[in-house]
C-alpha cells in the first residue's frame, strides 16, 4: 500500500497494483460501508450516509470493478478485495472499524473479518450467502451474465424485478420503472459488473464465517428472491453467536427500507441492540 491522493473529493490509494477509490465522511470511530455488485460507494450509500456521519468516520471504498477503482482487469477475488478495503481504511486513518456490507459487500466483509481480525470490531451483513454451490444461485448468475453480454436493457429491467418487492415496483409505477432502467444503463460499469458476477459464481465464505469471533448481525429481506433469507440465516448460523433479523423487503433492502435498515445498523453498532 502507498499513500493516498485526493481528486474531486474522492481519495485514492494503491493496493496490490490497483488504484482504489474511496470516500471519507463524518467523524468518530471508524465505519466501513461495502456496496453490492454492479453498484459503487456513492450509488449504494449516498442516500443514507448522513444517518451515520454524526457518530462515525465513514469510509466507503469502491470495490474492484466499480466506481473509480482501477485495476488490471481479470478475475476478481474476495481476498484481493479485502486487502483493498483495509488499504482504504488505513489511508483514511482508520485502523480499527465496524463493517456494514450488502450482498457482494457482505461477502467481502466476511473475508475482511476472517483475514484481518485485528482490524474489525463488529459487522452487519445484509443479504449474505454462504456458497455459490446452490442450484438456484447458479442458474441466476449464469442468466445475468448472459444478459450483461447480450441485452443490457433486459438486464437492467430484470435487475429491478429480481431485486425489489412487488410492492416497491407498484409504488414507483411505470415512470419509476423506466427511470430506474435508464439510470442503470447510464451508470453501470458493465465490464466490472460482469467480473463481479463471475466472482459471485465462485464465492464461498463458509470457512471464513466459522472463524469469525466478532459481534455480527445478519439481515435478510423477507421477499428477497436474489438471496433468499434462508441463505442469510445460514450464514448467521455459521458465525458463532451471530444474530439474525429480517426486513420486509426485496434484495435492495437498503433502498426499499432505508429507515428500518439504518435503525438496525445503528442500534447494533452503537449499543448491541437488535
Amino acid at each position: 500500500m502507498t499513500s493516498s491522493t485526493i481528486s474531486n473529493g474522492v481519495q485514492h490509494v494503491q493496493s496490490g497494483g490497483a488504484e482504489v477509490a474511496f470516500r471519507v465522511d463524518g467523524q468518530g470511530p471508524g465505519l466501513v460501508l461495502l456496496h453490492s455488485a454492479g453498484s459503487d460507494s456513492a450509488a449504494c450509500w449516498d442516500h443514507m450516509i448522513g444517518q451515520f456521519t454524526d457518530d462515525w468516520t465513514v469510509v466507503r471504498p469502491d470495490l474492484a470493478g466499480s466506481g473509480g477503482t482501477v485495476d488490471g482487469g481479470g478475475a476478481l477475488s474476495l481476498k484481493t478485495m479485502a486487502a483493498q478495503v483495509v488499504a482504504a481504511a488505513r489511508a483514511a486513518g482508520v485502523e480499527k472499524f465496524d463493517l456494514v456490507g450488502h450482498s457482494l459487500g457482505a461477502q467481502v466483509a466476511i473475508q475482511v473479518a476472517a483475514e484481518y481480525p485485528e482490524a474489525v470490531k463488529s459487522m452487519v451483513l445484509a443479504s449474505a450467502w454462504p456458497t455459490h454451490d446452490d442450484c438456484r444461485l447458479r442458474v441466476m448468475n449464469q442468466a445475468t451474465l448472459g444478459l450483461v453480454e447480450s441485452d443490457r436493457r433486459a438486464m437492467a429491467t430484470l435487475l429491478l424485478l429480481m431485486s425489489t418487492s412487488p410492492a416497491f415496483v407498484a409504488k414507483i409505477g411505470d415512470a419509476g420503472v423506466a427511470q430506474f432502467v435508464e439510470n442503470i444503463l447510464s451508470s453501470t460499469n458493465w465490464e466490472g459488473m460482469k467480473r463481479q458476477i463471475e466472482l459471485n459464481c465462485v464465492s464461498d465464505v463458509r470457512e471464513q464465517a466459522k472463524s469469525i469471533d466478532k459481534p455480527v448481525l445478519a439481515i435478510g429481506g423477507s421477499q428477497d428472491t436474489v438471496i433468499p433469507p434462508a441463505l442469510t440465516r445460514e450464514v448467521a448460523g455459521l458465525i458463532p453467536n451471530a444474530q439474525y433479523k429480517e426486513i420486509t423487503s426485496g434484495h435492495m433492502l437498503i433502498f426499499e427500507q432505508p429507515g428500518p435498515f439504518v435503525g438496525l445498523c445503528r442500534g447494533f453498532l452503537r449499543d448491541g441492540l437488535v
